[in-house]
């Protein structure tokens, strides 16, 4: 169990209490025994290549799958349509059919999509930043 929350920077694993440090170092517990089951469920699909850059995307507003694929040269139609599959099942993405000849479907974010839209940036702005500091070390 953590003894309180982390600030920033430190390690979640540095505040284990004792009985759960002891577990983790000397491997009769996993750590993922240790993480709360909804976060690493929340970081096992934010983890999926393109999952992150999907939601950024969509972040400005509906678009269309073929937009999407415009906006996202490198990910193929195929992965596209599993993620946002995913993503509508986790209530992240809602898929909208407009009538008429063609279906036109547009893809958008929910309230619950949207709600993590400050976590992506401050992980854009952190990778930013970070990214900055290397290029100045090379």
């Amino acid at each position: 169990m953590l003894n309180r929350k982390p600030e920033i920077g430190e390690r979640a694993e540095d505040l284990l209490d004792a009985k759960a440090r002891e577990g983790v170092h000397k491997g009769t517990d996993s750590v993922q025994q240790k993480v709360c089951p909804v976060v690493e469920r929340a970081f096992t699909l934010l983890g999926k290549k393109w999952v992150g850059l999907i939601l950024h995307t969509l972040s400005g507003g509906s678009l269309h799958f073929c937009e999407l694929e415009r906006l996202i040269p490198a990910l193929s139609a195929r992965i596209l349509s599993q993620r946002m599959k995913e993503l509508e099942t986790e209530g992240l993405v809602e898929r909208t059919v407009h009538g008429g000849t063609p279906v036109r479907v547009t893809y958008g974010l929910t309230e619950k999509g949207m709600d993590l839209i400050p976590v992506l940036a401050s992980f854009a702005e952190w990778a930013r930043r970070w990214e900055k500091g290397k290029k100045d070390k090379d």
